[in-house]
């Protein structure tokens, strides 16, 4: 599984490989709104849940990534702000 960011789409894309590398992935998207070229995507455990941090090299704002329990939910996005 890899998560990236797609400048192009304001989106963040989550990538599983179900049956190995060799085969083909699926691919999840979610939109992010407000988000105008993602780069520096951090994601770090804290206790039980999944949370990400991404910046918008564009408009120079910082975006959290809640995912909760799993990295296989639907992050919700919460605009941080300015940096």
């Amino acid at each position: 599984m890899g998560l990236d960011s797609l400048p192009q789409k304001n989106s963040l894309s989550r990538i599983v490989f179900n049956n190995g590398l060799t085969s083909i992935p699926d691919l999840s998207s979610f939109p992010c709104p407000g988000l105008g070229a993602g780069s520096g995507l951090a994601i770090v455990r804290e206790n039980n849940n999944w949370i990400g941090f991404l910046a918008d090299s564009l408009h120079s704002k910082l975006f959290r990534l809640k995912f909760d329990s799993s990295l296989m939910k639907v992050p919700t996005f919460t605009n941080m702000g300015d940096f």
